[in-house]
């Protein structure tokens, strides 16, 4: 199974899908067309998660070795987390065969922050 992820026109959303004849989606089930009534709260809440970084900035021919996904722009698997905060985590499927493919700025922050987000309470 995989995930496609994209960014609204406008920048300042991720919009997920898990195939193509599904519609896109905020990670926590949004549809794309309601997005614009999505909180700010919860965009800054996003945003913090990501420490700032874009996730679009992996080369997007980047694709596991392991061939299990394939994803247009990023090999990952996002889950939602419906929370008051509505904060969301990427797990991956191997963290860190996934890690040293993370070469581009600011990535580094980015997986340090989806592994605080995974690790159980």
């Amino acid at each position: 199974m995989f995930f496609e992820v994209k960014r609204s026109e406008d920048g300042t959303t991720l919009f997920v899908r898990d195939g193509k004849d599904t519609p896109w989606t905020l990670p926590g089930g949004v549809p794309e067309r309601d997005y614009r009534n999505y909180t700010a709260f919860a965009q800054e809440s996003l945003e913090s998660v990501y420490d700032g970084c874009s996730i679009l900035s992996v080369d997007e021919k980047m694709v596991l070795e392991s061939g299990l996904m394939r994803c247009s722009v990023f090999a990952c698997s996002i889950i939602g987390v419906p929370r008051e905060a509505m904060l969301y985590r990427m797990r991956f499927f191997d963290i860190q065969n996934v890690t040293s493919y993370m070469v581009p700025s600011g990535m580094s922050r980015v997986i340090e922050a989806l592994q605080k987000l995974n690790r159980p309470p």
